[in-house]
């Protein structure tokens, strides 16, 4: 099993719910991706060519391993309806080692199997 070091969560935001799941499902499709989380709207104040703007977005949190955060910014910026879109790495120091094993096996370039919307990995205990 890989190391958590190993394993990052890459957030960027997007201007609404479609975009985000558009780019969260192409990345699914690609194997780049684990697992995203779509928070479809929040509140962001930002400063942009010298003024405040706020406005609401969809905020996107995707679960996958280091080696792949290149090709994830590279879809990201290519598929972004943003000039410059928010595209952050954050490293994981720690967590359920099932999940990452999980991850790891998904992503796997080792394996291939279609996406679906529904996976049995989060299967609630009765």
């Amino acid at each position: 099993m890989p190391e958590y070091q190993d394993f990052v969560m890459v957030m960027t935001s997007c201007d609404d719910r479609k975009e985000a799941d558009r780019i969260a499902f192409d990345l699914l499709e690609k194997k780049l991706a684990a697992c995203v989380n779509v928070f479809p709207i929040v509140r962001t104040h930002y400063l942009w060519k010298g003024k405040v703007v706020s406005g609401d977005e969809a905020v996107v949190i995707i679960k996958t391993e280091l080696s792949k955060t290149e090709a994830i910014k590279t879809e990201i910026k290519e598929k972004h309806s943003y000039s410059n879109p928010e595209v952050l790495v954050i490293p994981i120091i720690g967590g359920s080692s099932d999940y990452m094993r999980w991850v790891s096996d998904v992503i796997s370039d080792k394996k291939k199997k279609k996406t679906t919307r529904r996976s049995n990995r989060a299967v609630k205990k009765t």
